[in-house]
């Protein structure tokens, strides 16, 4: 390579060269499985969010995005473990996406790490330092800018469901989330403040620019000063007037509680046992299942036995029969010789949405 003067210039072909950085951090990619999660409550590494749940929303992106974020490990030279000290989640998850990559015969996933590097008699403090500091500086995104986001995915070409597959969610909180940038820029500022919800400016969203700002105006003024309970139902009083006098569709009231234990009892003195078990099994109320089922089962046999008093055929004989059809056409069905997949026996036990591309193109493992 030379110059405007012809001079020889050479080429810095390293990455602190080429992209003109100060320093070089080395990192190395780990198998997720051979990492160390510390478990153990008087280990300064321990964190009690490692019993967490696995997360299925961050297992299917792992599964065809990778995890794009380094965790951080440090070597235990006592045992010779590399324990992770940052990042447990996308650990435990991408350990879970690859269990599942693996049974559908797909390449793995492996995670990259930064090494924490430090003498053995500050190891303890250096890594809980890490662990406290790690979590408390993130800025969380606002709705209207994670809105914007998957906006801009899906003018890029990205379907819905893909979209859905980075952001955590479905294919239908997409289009919830960019239906929000089709508000007023007060209804967008009040969303990201928490002075509304994402909800209320969907019903807001039937009504005209003007309505919808009016409306802002006075969910400030009337949840001022409120909290918890008191302010959502401020915001939603508000919400359900001036969506019902401009003639768009109020938002379901939420029954609460008290309301349901008063239905249950009235539903009691009525004799209405059915309902009475239905509404005990939402309650989480004991023996609330067993209670539907009986009531279910008095009602078929009232059912019947009217039905017989009438010389008709039971209701409950009628769906015995069309079940033992349908079974047996399923039956049938299953003694076909099976072809394709199903004759190999490839066929995946945890399907992925269909909008994810597979194979994985090359140079997955990152």
């Amino acid at each position: 390579m030379t110059d405007t003067n012809n001079t020889e210039v050479k080429r810095d072909k390293s990455s602190k060269g080429a992209y003109g950085a100060e320093a070089e951090v080395k990192g190395l990619s780990f198998d997720p499985a051979k990492l160390v999660l510390v478990t153990d409550p008087a280990n300064p590494l321990y964190d009690a969010r490692v019993h967490l749940p696995i997360n299925e929303a961050m297992v299917l992106s792992i599964m065809e995005h990778g995890v794009k974020l380094n965790v951080t490990v440090y070597k235990n030279p006592e045992t010779g473990d590399v324990e992770v000290a940052d990042g447990r989640q996308r650990v435990r998850n991408a350990v879970e996406a690859n269990r599942r990559l693996a049974e559908m015969g797909l390449p793995t996933r492996y995670v990259a790490a930064s090494i924490i590097k430090t003498v053995p008699k500050l190891a303890a403090l250096e890594t809980s330092a890490l662990m406290a500091i790690a979590n408390q500086f993130r800025v969380e995104e606002t709705p209207i800018t994670r809105a914007t986001k998957m906006l801009q995915q899906l003018n890029l070409g990205v379907n819905e469901e893909r979209v859905a597959v980075m952001f955590g969610c479905d294919a239908q909180t997409v289009r919830n989330m960019v239906a929000l940038l089709d508000s007023p820029v007060a209804v967008q500022d009040a969303i990201d403040a928490g002075q509304i919800t994402a909800a209320h400016a969907r019903h807001l969203g039937k009504l005209p620019p003007e309505q919808q700002r009016a409306a802002v105006a006075e969910i400030k003024a009337a949840t001022a000063g409120k909290t918890g309970h008191d302010k959502s139902k401020a915001a939603r009083e508000v919400v359900e007037r001036v969506t019902a006098k401009g003639g768009a569709k109020a938002p379901a009231k939420v029954k609460g509680k008290k309301e349901i234990l008063a239905k249950i009892a009235e539903f009691e003195a009525n004799g209405e046992a059915a309902a009475v078990a239905a509404l005990k099994w939402v309650m989480g109320l004991d023996e609330a299942t067993e209670g539907a089922e009986d009531a279910g089962d008095a009602g078929q046999d009232a059912a019947a036995a009217k039905a017989q008093a009438k010389g008709q055929q039971p209701a409950a004989a009628e769906r015995d029969t069309k079940t033992g059809d349908m079974f047996d056409r399923t039956r049938e069905g299953a003694q076909e010789p099976a072809t394709g997949d199903a004759a190999q026996g490839t066929k995946p036990a945890h399907p992925l949405p269909v909008a994810m591309a597979w194979p994985f193109p090359s140079g997955v493992r990152h």
